[in-house]
């Protein structure tokens, strides 16, 4: 779906049709089944800790422990952590300057912004 969307919504953006015949497509189908999602819920302290242990501790996985360190420590998500350069880390202020995200595409909406987060 988000393939044909994004094709889709390039044929608006050139004049080549009125609308996107895919934009809530995925609602309805969600209305029509009665879809019942799970509450998510984030990891208690001692689950994160276990996490982040057993990252550290296991050679297979050891590679991903800085970078979940870093989400679980700021709350920053995905995308946010694999945008981040050196450059945008001030060690001595304790600040995380996320101006950037890594994305397949762009999915931005006008009031998406820049700012900086606390370490």
């Amino acid at each position: 779906h988000t393939v044909l969307h994004q094709v889709l919504q390039i044929a608006v953006d050139d004049d080549f049709i009125r609308n996107n015949p895919s934009d809530n497509v995925l609602r309805e189908l969600k209305k029509a089944h009665c879809f019942q999602s799970e509450k998510r819920r984030a990891l208690t302290k001692p689950e994160q800790e276990l996490f982040l242990n057993f990252l550290k501790t296991h050679p297979v996985y050891e590679h991903w422990y800085p970078v979940f360190a870093v989400m679980i420590g700021t709350g920053l998500r995905v995308g946010e952590v694999t945008g981040l350069r050196w450059c945008d880390i001030d060690m001595e202020s304790g600040m995380i300057d996320v101006n950037h995200t890594l994305v397949y595409y762009d999915h931005r909406t006008e009031g998406s912004k820049s700012g900086c987060i606390s370490m």
